[in-house]
């Protein structure tokens, strides 16, 4: 029997699906981001997969039942994780699991919502206000969504920092500038919602934000507070 942690192998044809899909020489953070919008070849919704250090499994993530979960000690899997985001060329590998396998899983640990919890590895591995690869800090994103705001928790400048990007694809510098925050603030924030899946870079061209902005951005905030206030 395996020991807690350790990877069981899936056969082969399914992981030469997901290598196809994900290639393994890409940073770790946009693996993670391919899966989340991966579906397999026979149109389904994204398969369940280990996420291994060598042979050693350090999470499990359902994507299509929103679900994710450490191995344990889980302290340790999100420590290592925290480093491995930062690292262009971090020595981990996506390998599918059947579903069978990840609920015996989840029947030993306890299940995770993956927004929230890569939400918050986002916030956590960011090093003195650097970006987590691929992002780089000339990158400018935009929301696709509001994200749950159970993931935002009490943190109004994150709002704030929402409220701007649903409606424009900025650079770090740029919503530092507007919204009166240091830039190791914005790009733990831009981790975050990348790795999430919250925000994608804007490819669009740049476009500044004028000089009423931050009036009409303000009036916004107010908005989204006397409604979430009733």
């Amino acid at each position: 029997m395996n020991r807690p942690g350790r990877f069981t192998p899936f056969p082969v044809a399914s992981v030469a699906e997901l290598h196809a899909a994900i290639p393994g020489r890409i940073p770790f953070v946009q693996q993670l981001r391919l899966y989340l919008g991966a579906e397999t070849q026979q149109g389904g919704r994204p398969y369940c997969i280990a996420v291994l250090l060598g042979q050693d499994a350090l999470c499990w993530l359902d994507a299509s039942r929103n679900r994710m979960l450490y191995a344990e000690p889980a302290s340790r899997s999100v420590a290592c994780l925290r480093r491995l985001l930062q690292d262009t060329h971090a020595p981990v590998s996506l390998h599918p699991l059947s579903r069978e396998d990840f609920e015996q899983k989840v029947a030993a640990g306890r299940a995770l919502s993956i927004g929230p919890t890569l939400w918050t590895l986002g916030l956590e591995a960011s090093v003195e206000g650097s970006p987590l690869p691929p992002l780089a800090l000339e990158t400018r994103l935009k929301l696709s969504r509001w994200p749950d705001f159970r993931i935002l928790g009490n943190r109004h400048d994150d709002f704030r920092l929402c409220a701007l990007l649903i409606k424009h694809g900025l650079d770090v510098a740029t919503c530092g500038s507007v919204l009166g925050l240091s830039q190791q603030h914005v790009q733990a924030f831009f981790n975050a919602a990348y790795l999430s899946g919250y925000a994608f870079p804007a490819r669009d061209t740049a476009r500044a934000v004028r000089t009423g902005a931050q009036s009409r951005l303000a009036g916004l905030w107010r908005q989204i507070r006397v409604h979430w206030s009733h």
